[in-house]
């Protein structure tokens, strides 16, 4: 009854060997899966980030340009407006011009 006791034992421990063995490669599998997860999540975060910085620089591109445009715009009108009034001011000076050029033909 020994022997038989002893053989049942050895087979118990060759179980759970085995069973112990099993649980080691699933914990591996689930461990590896993991890692895999997380390696895909980080590249689809660096994807996300990398199309949001560009979005970023697109927009910050566009509101400088827009920016631009409006100063371009306002200095137009400005110039616009200076040579509105350069040449209002273009008779008044011809007719100074024209006198003293008279005034002094006369001496």
């Amino acid at each position: 009854m020994s022997m038989e006791l002893l053989t049942k034992v050895e087979q118990a421990e060759a179980a759970a060997n085995e069973i112990h063995a099993e649980a080691l490669r699933e914990a591996r599998e689930v461990l590896k899966s993991a890692e895999e997860a997380e390696l895909a999540a980080d590249r689809e975060a660096s994807a996300l980030n990398r199309k949001r910085a560009a979005q970023v620089l697109e927009d910050a591109r566009l509101s400088a340009a827009a920016q631009i445009q409006a100063r371009r715009d306002c200095e137009s009108t400005e110039r616009a407006a200076q040579r509105d009034q350069a040449m209002k001011r273009i008779d008044r000076a011809v007719g100074i011009i024209l006198e003293r050029v008279v005034t002094d033909g006369r001496r």
